[in-house]
């Protein structure tokens, strides 16, 4: 599906994320654009309120055989397996971490799990992506990917914060 998808949607939540408000937006994002796809990082040490919340248990994501190097670091490709707009999670070795929220990481932490997930987004496009495709990205987290996209794409950059304390 990636070759006929019409943009890219990079978020750092996901319904399979639950933070904050966001999460609720990229809900309906996934059930109303359906011609795009939404790149976000997989956090696998999120703590669920019960085992079947867990969605690789119960079956709402799915691991793929697409893997590939991240600056030597081992990247899986996870996707989502409802009707919806799919979402590729990007699974990083030693990144994303965080056990009540995906920014449930010390602040050095958060800004190179950023910054790997922007390298993890630049190969995943390089080797899928065509320059016709666009890329939205959504908040502080995504710009690094969205910056090395710009290269290729057009890109665009929501911001839902107009600040942010820990910057």
């Amino acid at each position: 599906k990636i070759g006929s998808a019409q943009f890219f949607m990079l978020r750092y939540e996901t319904e399979f994320t639950p933070c904050t408000g966001i999460t609720a937006v990229t809900k309906q994002e996934r059930r109303n654009f359906k011609r795009g796809i939404m790149i976000a990082p997989w956090c696998p040490k999120l703590k669920r309120d019960k085992p079947q919340d867990d969605p690789i248990t119960n079956g709402k994501v799915k691991p793929t055989e697409w893997t590939f190097k991240v600056n030597g670091r081992h990247c899986r490709v996870l996707v989502s397996t409802d009707e919806f707009a799919p979402i590729l999670f990007l699974a990083i070795d030693g990144c994303f971490e965080g056990v009540e929220t995906p920014y449930d990481v010390p602040l050095p932490s958060l800004r190179e799990d950023t910054l790997w997930f922007g390298l993890a987004v630049d190969e995943l496009l390089k080797a899928a992506a065509s320059p016709q495709q666009f890329v939205w990205a959504a908040d502080w987290e995504t710009v690094p990917a969205m910056v090395l996209a710009r290269s290729r794409h057009h890109v665009s950059l929501t911001l839902h914060n107009t600040f942010d304390e820990c910057l």
